[in-house]
């Protein structure tokens, strides 16, 4: 009987294994528990984006006249302001259509405008808006013709020259509550301190109660002393000879 040699299997060769690249998304470290992919992008360019015009700022610019460029200019508008500022008081100097006369105790009347005089005065406003008959007349007191002419040309708009009535213009002005007339009367006195008028001044400036026409008084006080009447010193209020000499 023949040796039977058993018979080997037959030797194949391992198929070797191709190992894939790893397709797992890679994640941020110390990520909470829901990691968010890393996910890297190339910055982009910002756009840039036309820039927006306003409109208004447009108009307004445009509206926008230069100033005057020469001195032949400034001549001109000079000269064209002065003719409608004459203009305009031609036209308010004539009484034929005023509509208030403001009569004093000598029986002496002063023609205004309703409109102007409302405008400056809310005490005659409120007269004006208790009557009917035109022309309304206001008797206004002890005041001087002059002073009454010129509170009426301050509120049509006229520059008016304060002749050593200031006090006088300014009670009337108290009176009918016109106060920017009242802020021009002291103005115009705190320019017109001298030696002769500061007692005076500085009294109406205490009973007023203005501080600018107080501070000037009292400066002048310090500075003059040698020169103003010892008399009227004398007759000072105790409080302003305190605040002038001991204050």
């Amino acid at each position: 009987m023949e040796d039977t040699v058993p018979s080997l299997p037959q030797f194949m060769p391992p198929t070797p294994k191709v190992v894939e690249p790893s397709t797992e998304t890679l994640l941020l470290p110390e990520a909470s528990k829901k990691s968010t992919p890393l996910n890297i992008q190339l910055p982009k360019k910002a756009a840039t984006s036309p820039k927006k015009i306003d409109p208004l700022q447009t108009l307004i610019h445009k509206s926008q006249k230069p100033p005057p460029k020469s001195n032949a200019d400034l001549s001109q508008l000079l000269s064209t302001l002065t003719q409608k500022q004459k203009f305009l008081s031609k036209i308010l100097n004539q009484t034929k259509y005023a509509d208030v006369i403001l009569i004093n105790n000598k029986n002496e009347q002063v023609n205004g405008f309703r409109c102007f005089l409302a405008h400056s005065s809310p005490v005659l406003e409120a007269i004006f808006d208790s009557k009917k008959e035109l022309p309304i007349r206001i008797e206004v007191g002890e005041f001087e013709k002059e002073t009454i002419k010129q509170a009426v040309y301050f509120s049509q708009g006229d520059l008016i020259t304060v002749n050593g009535n200031a006090m006088d213009l300014f009670k009337f002005a108290k009176k009918y509550s016109i106060n920017i007339l009242m802020d021009c009367c002291f103005s115009s006195l705190a320019q017109t301190i001298t030696a002769k008028n500061v007692c005076e001044y500085i009294k109406f400036a205490y009973d007023e109660g203005n501080t600018g026409l107080k501070k000037k008084c009292l400066e002048f006080l310090k500075i003059n002393k040698l020169a103003i009447d010892p008399t009227a010193i004398k007759q000072l209020p105790q409080k302003i000879l305190f605040d002038a000499f001991l204050s």
